[in-house]
């Protein structure tokens, strides 16, 4: 399956890229957009990136077809005292970017938006067989549906091993819904096997874990900035702080704000 999904990603990175080419020539319909911001706590599928302050920044390219491409940047690390500025599971503490690229289509058929793309996120600080990096790459498909206020996605995805092992599949899932700029999400991660990659400086990490996670939030326009304030409830298994024996769900509250321009 590894082999398949590599390909996959792989085929819809090079086709998403071959027709936004092409639509930017025959069509000036199109749009860029870009923004900047700082979050609280960068908290992402309900693990905490950065325990502190965030910025954040990206632009976005968008065509009247449904297509669109972008890339995004935001400071991932914590600051938390953890001996040897490293996690239980084998994540640094120190800081760095993670930068994610992504592009697709989205279409809406009598109501219905469906959505097909892809994502890759990538660390400026990444971990290998001999350092203690904050995450490696993480490269996945994305399908969405949306009716009203309602937004379903599934993401099959695999995420880069260290030390000579096999890159591991997942796949996210996650359910959402909106009103009046109320919105909650649970989201969870199905992992397709165990994988434990042993690290040269004396310590293990679990590349990743199944778990899963609700978030309940509020979002505004106030004064030109987009501000987001919500609350994550977070299994065990996604607090990346808490090594196998002592960890406990975790919750976090943080808001975000953005400019966009």
């Amino acid at each position: 399956m590894k082999k398949i999904l590599s390909t996959a990603i792989a085929t819809t990175l090079a086709a998403t890229g071959l027709m936004a080419t092409t639509a930017a020539f025959t069509t000036a319909s199109a749009d860029m957009a870009y923004n900047a911001g700082v979050m609280s706590q960068y908290v992402f599928r309900g693990m905490v990136q950065r325990d502190s302050a965030s910025l954040m920044g990206g632009a976005d390219y968008t065509h009247d077809s449904g297509l669109y491409a972008g890339v995004w940047a935001a400071q991932v690390g914590n600051e938390g005292n953890l001996a040897g500025g490293v996690y239980s599971n084998g994540h640094s503490t120190s800081n760095g970017l993670e930068i994610d690229l992504y592009g697709g289509i989205k279409k809406e058929f009598s109501g219905v938006t469906l959505g097909a793309g892809f994502t890759s996120y990538q660390y400026t600080n990444k971990m290998s067989s001999t350092k203690a990096g904050f995450d490696t790459a993480y490269n996945e498909l994305n399908f969405s549906l949306a009716y009203g206020p309602i937004t379903a996605t599934i993401n099959p995805g695999y995420h880069e091993a260290v030390s000579g092992k096999s890159n591991k599949d997942y796949i996210f899932y996650s359910l959402k819904g909106e009103y009046n700029g109320f919105y909650a999400l649970y989201g969870a991660f199905d992992k397709k096997e165990d994988l434990t990659a042993s690290k040269g400086a004396g310590f293990t990490f679990d590349t990743m874990k199944d778990g899963s996670y609700v978030q309940a939030g509020y979002k505004t326009s106030l004064g030109g900035l987009d501000i987001d304030a919500f609350l994550v409830k977070s299994s065990k298994e996604l607090n990346m702080a808490g090594s196998d024996a002592n960890a406990t769900d975790a919750t976090t509250v943080a808001i975000s704000a953005t400019k966009a321009f």
